[in-house]
């Protein structure tokens, strides 16, 4: 039972923080650590509360330094999965999240080892945008388009690029209408993304964003 395996699963996580804190990057059972979590807390959904706390005290402590870049990464896809099945739930614990993610998206010109720490930041704003409702995201709906502008002016990375575009489809889910003003910058962006890129990943581009557009015409 779920009940009975994720506390034996947190306590895991707990030694992680013990042992990972040298910036250990240990070996394979971690990504099998952090994939149980991640199936547990989709299958749960909002019944995981009560193991939350534990859960993202454990996860957004291990997504921050001294731990080793690899378990950061898997951590902040942790958060973002759990975001994703708690939904409004998870609002006891927003600030702490959105402290940790700041960490990685303040710096608009990360060196190449940590971009994907970026991008899973950029993913997991993006399943706070979309998942815990319109009313506690809007006042830092604005900012966060403000944010994926500014990376996407200094960065040519494909992968910031598109986690980018995933930004602006979910903070169109809390603006709606008011997005508009913003197409006007956001569209021809995502345009020139289509032309650039080969034509596979220009069909997913599309379908990414089509989304973002109808939303808020």
């Amino acid at each position: 039972r779920s009940s009975d395996l994720l506390p034996l699963l947190i306590s895991q996580l707990k030694q992680i923080q013990i042992k990972g804190s040298c910036g250990e990057r240990f070996g394979n059972r971690v990504d099998r650590l952090f994939f149980a979590i991640e199936r547990f807390a989709e299958n749960l959904e909002k019944s995981l509360s009560p193991f939350a706390e534990e859960l993202i005290e454990c996860t957004i402590q291990l997504a921050s330094p001294p731990y080793h870049k690899h378990i950061r990464q898997l951590a902040l896809g942790a958060v973002a999965t759990i975001v994703g099945a708690m939904k409004e739930d998870i609002m006891p614990y927003f600030d702490r999240i959105l402290l940790v993610l700041r960490q990685y998206l303040s710096n608009h010109n990360p060196p190449e080892e940590e971009i994907q720490l970026q991008v899973e930041a950029l993913d997991a704003l993006a399943m706070l945008a979309r998942s815990i409702g319109s009313q506690n995201f809007e006042s830092l709906a604005v900012d966060t388009v403000k944010l994926g502008l500014d990376l996407l002016a200094v960065t040519n990375d494909p992968d910031i690029r598109k986690s980018s575009y995933g930004v602006f489809s979910s903070v169109s889910t809390v603006l709606k209408q008011n997005m508009a003003p913003m197409l006007a910058t956001i569209v021809p962006l995502i345009l020139t993304a289509l032309r650039d890129a080969p034509s596979a990943t220009a069909i997913t581009h599309y379908k990414e964003n089509e989304d973002l557009i109808m939303k808020t015409v």
